[in-house]
């Protein structure tokens, strides 16, 4: 194969992939406020809830608490105030992730994102978001294992996938469980293919 006819064939499969890409973007922000704030999934409004009422920045007098578990006001599993601990089945990340965000980005438009109405439909942008990276991972994995047509195969079946698109839509784990553990397969097989001390390092965090 010549060298201008496998440029060509790359520079396509790129411009493959980026529609891939952007298609998977839209499917997945377009709609986002679709239950205009009400929060109809209850796993997403228990993770507001939790963040709204028990997450938010210490108190410069009492840092000594930021170290106890029990009392700490970023643990979402602190006690009550019968001292009774809280329940909280899930990850912090994607709380402290979008606490942080709203934040941000509330800081940079002047609005109060962090609010119990507001809150929520940024933990549905990053949920939508690592969805994305998901399926730019898995199309970067078949693309190392079977080639370019598996992988743009991969990631129009991931991008178009109903339970994929319903579940970047909500303020949940599960998109940043489902990203996490991608990486971590990416991440094995490279290690597989050269083994290196900072590739065994990324794994474990990335299964931290």
């Amino acid at each position: 194969m010549s060298t201008t006819r496998s440029r060509r064939l790359s520079l396509l499969f790129l411009l493959a992939a980026s529609v891939v890409i952007c298609l998977a973007l839209g499917l997945r922000f377009f709609g986002r406020d679709w239950d205009q704030g009400w929060y109809m999934q209850p796993d997403e409004r228990f993770m507001v809830m939790v963040l709204t009422d028990r997450i938010h920045a210490p108190d410069i007098h009492h840092l000594d608490r930021l170290l106890d578990p029990a009392h700490s006001p970023l643990n979402p599993r602190s006690v009550d105030q019968n001292g009774r601990p809280q329940a909280y089945a899930y990850g912090s990340l994607p709380l402290f992730a979008t606490d942080a965000t709203a934040a941000v980005a509330g800081f940079l438009t002047r609005q109060d994102l962090n609010s119990y109405t507001r809150v929520g439909l940024v933990g549905r942008a990053l949920s939508a978001l690592a969805d994305v990276i998901t399926v730019l991972l898995a199309m970067i994995l078949a693309r190392r294992l079977y080639g370019r047509a598996a992988a743009l195969i991969t990631g129009l079946l991931l991008a178009t996938t109903v339970t994929m698109i319903q579940l970047a839509h909500f303020f949940t784990v599960d998109s940043f469980v489902t990203m996490f553990a991608t990486a971590v397969l990416l991440v094995a097989l490279l290690l597989v293919e050269r083994p290196t001390r900072q590739g065994a390092i990324a794994a474990g965090i990335l299964i931290g």
